[in-house]
């Protein structure tokens, strides 16, 4: 499977991407923003400080285990752990014991605060646990733009 990504900068739309597979339009999207707010969009992650999200969110998981010491997690290549000027997004999974003994997976997703250990919004096993008023990059962004309009 061949992956091609190809960026169109023009006059009146600042990025125009299509993602090809196989030679095939898999999709494509045609935006207009204002630079500024996303020129770097996903900054990038050393190793150390995505390192340090795993073992936070590791330490807070396991304070949800029923069996804590049974708790089983990827590697981190099995992690997804993203950062954008507002958020660093982190997803993965743990395999532990249940209160009856039985092997379980739960699946679970922090937002932390960029550059804190700050958690805004935590989902486990499907249920949102934590809530300190999330609001998504997008709207962010939104209040950002109508503040800078006035």
């Amino acid at each position: 499977m061949v992956h091609q990504t190809i960026r169109c900068p023009s006059e009146t739309v600042d990025d125009f991407w299509i993602k090809l597979i196989e030679n095939d339009v898999f999709g494509f999207l045609q935006v207009t923003y204002d630079m500024m707010y996303y020129e770097e969009w996903y900054l990038s992650m050393n190793i150390e400080e995505k390192s340090n999200y795993q073992y936070w969110t590791q330490e807070t998981v396991k304070s949800l285990l029923k069996a804590p010491k049974s708790a089983d997690f990827p590697k981190i290549n099995n992690w997804a752990i993203v950062a954008n000027p507002f958020y660093v997004a982190v997803q993965s999974y743990v395999d532990a014991q249940n209160s009856f003994g039985a092997e379980i997976r739960n699946e679970f997703t922090f937002i932390y605060v960029t550059g804190t250990k700050e958690i805004i919004y935590a989902i486990f096993d499907g249920k949102v646990i934590v809530d300190n008023g999330y609001v998504t990059t997008a709207d962010v962004v939104s209040q950002i733009v109508a503040e800078n309009a006035k």
